[in-house]
């Protein structure tokens, strides 16, 4: 039987306590976690490859978190199977 892939998570988050926190909690429930420090990161980490999910919030500098958004949807948008939904 072929094992099933963990659900990915990428966690952005600027402050490193924050971020080691959510990461940590995430891991310890079997999600594969991923963390950027920011936005320009979370942009590179993005263009390996793309998460199940991401954790972040929208106003990191130079709206980098808009950019995340952004790139995402144009990415999903080519793989029509994949569903997008935004929440706070």
């Amino acid at each position: 039987m072929a094992a099933r892939s963990k659900t990915r998570i990428l966690v952005v988050e600027d402050d490193l306590s924050v971020r080691l926190t959510i990461s940590q909690l995430l891991g310890e429930q079997g999600y594969e976690v991923t963390a950027a420090a920011d936005g320009f990161d979370a942009l590179l980490r993005l263009q390996q490859k793309l998460p199940h999910l991401i954790v972040s919030d929208l106003l990191h500098a130079a709206n980098v978190g808009i950019r995340i958004a952004f790139y995402c949807s144009t990415q999903i948008s080519r793989d029509s199977s994949r569903r997008v939904e935004r929440g706070i």
